[in-house]
């Protein structure tokens, strides 16, 4: 058998073998755990899983919770989700804009350091004009620290675009103070005067 045609046939396999290990967790097959996810969001979610693969989460962040029934109210379901596809499969298929920063605060507080550099990668992919302040805002607002400075770095780099964005007027006080005591800010004066002064009108 040909070097290729083994790689081939093992990445067959690892295929299929995460395949039927998404399809065990979304059917809940032999689960022993069932997480009510997000209740203080409005409607929670329930997620069922395995109890070995969240063992050292039980002796360590979840110690104090029952073996079988566990709340988590505090976390949106969606970067429940995410979390748990990683721990099953090592791959995360739903991470989008809307939920990023929930799943990287989710795998900071269940101390999944691969998942957040997963996060903080595709935050770093996806920044832009139009997403930066909401991105810095929401990480602000969540102390996502991991995620404020390539928030700052990226305004730095692009400040007159990002100032005198429709965008910058909605911003919350404190970040917008962060923004403006920088000394990278790389932006012409009258565009900060600009900005300042949308953004007190209001």
């Amino acid at each position: 058998m040909s070097a290729n045609s083994s790689t081939s046939t093992r990445e067959r396999s690892a295929l299929l073998l995460a395949s039927s290990i998404k399809r065990s967790l979304g059917s809940g097959e032999l689960s022993d755990v069932q997480f009510t996810i997000g209740l203080q969001f409005g409607q929670p979610k329930y997620f069922r899983a395995h109890n070995s693969v969240f063992c050292a989460m039980f002796y360590g962040k979840l110690a104090e919770r029952s073996d079988h029934d566990i709340d988590i109210p505090d976390i949106i379901p969606d970067a429940f989700d995410n979390m748990l596809s990683f721990l099953y499969t090592d791959n995360v298929d739903n991470l989008d804009m809307d939920n990023v920063i929930q799943t990287l605060m989710c795998a900071d507080k269940y101390d999944l350091p691969l998942l957040v550099d997963i996060c903080c990668d595709f935050i770093r992919a996806q920044l832009c004009v139009d997403n930066c302040l909401a991105l810095l805002n929401n990480a602000v607002g969540l102390r996502a620290d991991v995620i404020v400075e390539p928030c700052l770095d990226f305004i730095d780099r692009n400040a007159d675009a990002v100032l005198l964005s429709e965008r910058f007027a909605a911003v919350d006080q404190k970040t917008v103070v962060m923004i403006l005591r920088r000394d990278t800010l790389s932006a012409a004066e009258n565009n900060v005067y600009l900005a300042v002064e949308k953004y007190c009108t209001f």
